[in-house]
Formats: structure tokens, sequence, C-alpha cells
């Protein structure tokens, strides 16, 4: 099953284990406008499914995810936790 993560860096399809198979940047990246998610290694399915208790939707905000990937000058690894404000559940108006 393919997961399509999406945000203003555009959008990156990802496997059952979270690797990365496909990104398609968006205008803003082609633009220059932002860095975009090519240096994204691994999407935490994990932690997603452990939160919401069940699988993967078909797609899925990048706020609602947490994921590594590499970057700096020594190609460090770094973690990006999901957004806990996305994840808040919002009142009904």
């Amino acid at each position: 099953m393919n997961i399509t993560i999406f945000g203003n860096g555009g959008g990156v399809t990802i496997d059952d284990t979270g690797k990365p198979t496909r990104y398609v940047p968006s205008l803003e990246v082609q633009e220059g406008e932002h860095d975009g998610y090519g240096d994204i290694i691994r999407f935490d399915v994990v932690e997603w499914r452990a939160h919401y208790g069940r699988d993967l939707p078909g797609s899925l905000d990048i706020l609602d995810i947490g994921y590594w990937y590499s970057g700096g000058p020594d190609m460090e690894v770094a973690y990006e936790p999901a957004e806990p404000e996305f994840r808040r559940p919002r009142a009904i108006i």
C-alpha cells in the first residue's frame, strides 16, 4: 500500500515501512521559496499507528507524522516529530 504525505514542500509517496519511494516537489520548491522534502529518509509510521491505533490512510498532512531527515554540513540525521497542535482535536463550531 502506498501512502502520500503532502505539505507546502510537495508530495512524498511512502511504502508501508515509511520509506520514501517518490517525491514530487511543489511549485514553492521549484521557485526556491521552500526547501522541500528531498532530505527525508523515513517517516515514523510506527509512532503514527501507535498514536491513532489504526493503519495509515491513503494520504496524510506532513504535520501529522514525524520523520527522520539528513542535512547540515555533516549530513547528520535528525528527527522532526509530528506537530502536537495539528493533532489536537478541533472544536466543532
